[in-house]
């Protein structure tokens, strides 16, 4: 995740914990403007100062969070008009919160507020790695005694034999204690293996979530991501879908299983390809006066779903905003902003039996559509979200037809509230559309 910050003095505190507290972190450059350029955000390389003083100032915020937050500053484009990279790495000591006690992390373009639930899963992942990294630590060092003690009584032994020339008898009795300390140390080691095999289980067995489980095949996930990225011949055999195959080494392969290593290879090639296939879409936000007619006719044909397409295509023609995603040359994601006159608000928020004042609830969100092969990839939750900029956090209204999963899914999602009262009509039929609304957004 990157955001944009035109001076080095816009980045708080809270924008450092928030990104620590990001399971991937994230880049902040500060010296870059945001543009919109044909309905998408882009960078705009402003400069800013570049300064020691700048960089302390910046250290001194990251050192101001509990825990301090780890970060790493690069000057870059020195030349021109130098900029500040900023680099938070997800954090293995979070959560952090600010000064004031905030505890936040990015979603997307902004800072949001982690919920009691995600801090919990926060802690207990922690703890968790605690627990392991101390369990590992106390094995490995009793390995490590018992190999010393080993080496210990061999050289003790070696020395006494060449001082008094011990007989052969004495040093089979030698080798023979020797034999037994080592079969004591495997026995400990075995037991160690046992203890952590039966951790493994417990944790397993039913199902159960093992934090220490999850957190490797993350990072192995992450891992195969990299290595796949960095080399060309394997990024072909990715996108073409053909089957590749590794082996698990070392504390990997003690924590996970086959099928373990199977699925992360498997999510990791999921990444590759999403990331590939997003560079696909061309998003757009634009009066509908700005768009050409052939624009409009592949928005209305995809919108309509057997409703009269003249009647459409006038009604996207006196839309406030259109917002579109364009996939290969096709209309794959709409969402439209409209203006309603009053009397027709009121009209529809009696109908629908809402008690809400339809004088508060101005703008409707409409015309939503999503092509059923690009669902689960963020598009159409990506216009909405920049139609609601638009807005600037006013009360929003939209209407669900009956059956349309699609439309009340997103608007669930989206935080709406359905304002229809579910009551059958005279004839035992449901309503056939509901109306949802969506308050004001706090200043």
């Amino acid at each position: 995740m990157v955001d944009f910050k035109r001076t080095s003095d816009g980045i708080s505190a809270e924008d450092l914990v928030a990104f620590a507290n990001a399971p991937e972190g994230g880049t902040i450059l500060a010296g870059v403007g945001e543009q919109s350029v044909e309905g998408a955000q882009v960078g705009v390389i402003l400069g800013c100062d570049v300064s020691d003083g700048a960089v302390l100032q910046i250290l001194n915020k990251a050192i101001s969070c509990l825990p301090p937050v780890s970060v790493d500053i690069v000057v870059e484009n020195l030349g021109d008009k130098p900029i500040l990279r900023i680099g938070v790495p997800s954090s293995s000591t979070r959560p952090h919160c600010t000064p004031k006690g905030l505890y936040c992390r990015r979603d997307g373009s902004r800072n949001r507020a982690l919920h009691p639930g995600e801090l919990l899963e926060i802690f207990l992942d922690v703890e968790a790695r605690v627990f392991a990294e101390r369990f590992e630590t106390a094995a490995s060092s009793i390995s490590e005694e018992l190999e010393s003690l080993e080496d210990s009584l061999s050289a003790t032994i070696r020395n006494m034999s060449n001082e008094l020339g011990w007989a052969q008898s004495n040093l089979d009795d030698t080798s023979s204690t020797i034999d037994t300390i080592l079969a004591y140390a495997k026995r400990v080691d075995d037991e160690t293996i046992d203890i952590s095999d039966r951790l493994r289980a417990l944790f397993r067995q039913d199902e159960r979530d093992d934090p220490v489980r999850d957190r490797t095949r993350k990072e192995l996930t992450q891992e195969l991501v990299d290595q796949i990225s960095e080399d060309a011949d394997l990024m072909k055999a990715i996108l073409a879908n053909r089957e590749l195959s590794y082996t698990m080494r070392g504390k990997t392969a003690r924590e996970l299983t086959v099928e373990d290593g199977q699925k992360a290879l498997a999510e990791a090639a999921k990444i590759i390809h999403d990331r590939e296939d997003r560079k696909n879409y061309q998003a757009r936000i634009a009066d509908p006066g700005d768009c050409s007619p052939q624009t409009l006719d592949a928005i209305t044909a995809a919108v309509a779903r057997g409703e009269d397409k003249a009647r459409v295509r006038a009604a996207l023609a006196g839309a406030f905003r259109i917002a579109f995603s364009i996939y290969k040359g096709k209309v794959v994601a709409v969402a439209g902003l409209a203006k309603p006159r009053a009397a027709a608000r009121a009209a529809l928020f009696k109908r629908m039996a809402c008690s809400a004042d339809p004088a508060e609830f101005r703008i409707r969100l409409d015309w939503l559509y999503l092509h059923q092969d690009h669902r689960n990839k963020g598009q159409l939750t990506k216009l909405v979200t920049e139609l609601r900029k638009l807005t600037k956090g006013q009360p929003l209204f939209s209407l669900a037809k009956r059956g349309d999963a699609l439309t009340r899914e997103l608007l669930a999602h989206l935080k709406f509230k359905p304002a229809t009262r579910q009551a059958d009509s005279a004839e035992g039929e449901e309503v056939p559309e509901a109306l949802f609304l969506l308050a004001a957004a706090r200043a």
